[in-house]
């Protein structure tokens, strides 16, 4: 009895504490991918427009302290082996943004004057891991084909999605629109949400005022707690289940520390005879229960470690196709060992209660 209700109690505990690291994990996963979109507001047009005449009206803004153009393009990949193309979303910051700070696995970043350069997601990897700096892809844009270098290859978010940067100047050459888009990055004075949300209302009816046809404007901070916002619904799931096994466990553990009592009754005859009374008898009990509540802990803690990398892995993958890079946080451990507590001390009351009514003469009576 006594090892089946530490199982439960271990395991709950170890899963309980783990959710809150994965959590940890996810969410340093959503900041790596935001260190690439790190724009306070975000502003897509429906049409491209001349760069310098939406830059003027934009840095018109109050509150506005920079902006930069950017543009995109799907490529059909060609490949060697003549297989089918693939798909490679190209993403082209200017050479010298201030909003991507990228994560290097390989190589170097796009530097101002690259021509014909581009840095590669590790995606690329999973079925190609033979690419590398230096090597070649043939692109196809809008039909027409192009040998592309590789420079660097950089951890994005892990998504099936092969995703590529390069510089603004040249892929806008390339699509034959220089100084031409229809997406801008805005930077404001101050990076908190409630500004940025202030400034993305002002530049949507200004740009429309002006003539512009605007598509979305929003809020760099928005995407960010969206995506938080979603993990967080996931994370919370799994903390339910947690709970469920836990207080399984404290089923258990209330079942256990009366059956304790049960077997124990001639002993507690014994305490009665010398002077212990209702309230020391029941202290007893609840001690019973306290401790076998802390050894559990005590195993879930260190059962977690290894339940947090399978967890995070298991849930990263399945969100980001990625395997997660190890997060902990104390919350977890402070979270179940206050629960223990009360889990504990809870499921002890009632045999506690039933030890502390027990007479002598039940006792011996007791066979």
């Amino acid at each position: 009895r006594l090892l089946l209700t530490m199982v439960t109690l271990t395991l709950g505990g170890a899963v309980f504490i783990a959710v809150f690291n994965t959590q940890v994990a996810l969410n340093g996963q959503v900041e790596r991918s935001a260190r690439y979109f790190q724009a306070d507001v975000n502003v897509n047009l429906a049409r491209p427009y001349r760069v310098e005449r939406v830059v003027q009206q934009i840095m018109a803004a109050p509150g506005v302290t920079g902006v930069e153009p950017w543009a995109a393009a799907s490529a059909d990949w060609l490949r060697d082996d003549e297989g089918p193309p693939e798909v490679v979303m190209i993403i082209a910051p200017p050479a010298e943004s201030a909003l991507v700070d990228p994560v290097l696995l390989a190589g170097r970043w796009l530097l101002p004057g690259d021509q014909g350069a581009i840095a590669i997601s590790e995606a690329f990897w999973s079925d190609h891991p033979e690419l590398g700096p230096g090597d070649r892809l043939r692109l196809s844009i809008d039909d027409r084909e192009a040998e592309w270098t590789i420079v660097g290859v950089f951890q994005y978010s892990g998504v099936d999605e092969l995703c590529a940067y390069t510089t603004y100047e040249h892929l806008s050459a390339v699509l034959r629109r220089p100084r031409h888009t229809a997406e801008f990055h805005v930077i404001t004075a101050d990076h908190d949400i409630d500004t940025q949300q202030q400034v993305a209302l002002y530049l949507d009816e200004h740009l429309r005022a002006a003539g512009f046809q605007v598509a979305n404007v929003e809020a760099g901070a928005a995407l960010v707690e969206s995506a938080t916002s979603l993990l967080g619904v996931l994370t919370a799931v799994l903390l339910v289940m947690a709970v469920l096994t836990a207080l399984v466990g404290g089923i258990g553990l209330a079942g256990t520390v009366s059956m304790n009592v049960m077997e124990r009754t001639r002993e507690i005859g014994v305490l009665r005879t010398v002077g212990a009374d209702d309230r020391t008898v029941a202290k007893l009990v609840i001690v019973e229960g306290q401790v076998i509540g802390l050894i559990s802990y005590l195993l879930a803690a260190v059962a977690s470690f290894p339940i947090t990398a399978l967890l995070s892995n298991i849930v990263n993958r399945a969100v980001f196709n990625a395997p997660a890079d190890p997060g902990f946080t104390p919350n977890g451990f402070v979270g179940w060992f206050a629960a223990m507590v009360v889990l504990a001390t809870a499921a002890s009351l009632i045999p506690a209660r039933a030890a502390s009514r027990l007479t002598i003469r039940e006792v011996l009576a007791y066979e």
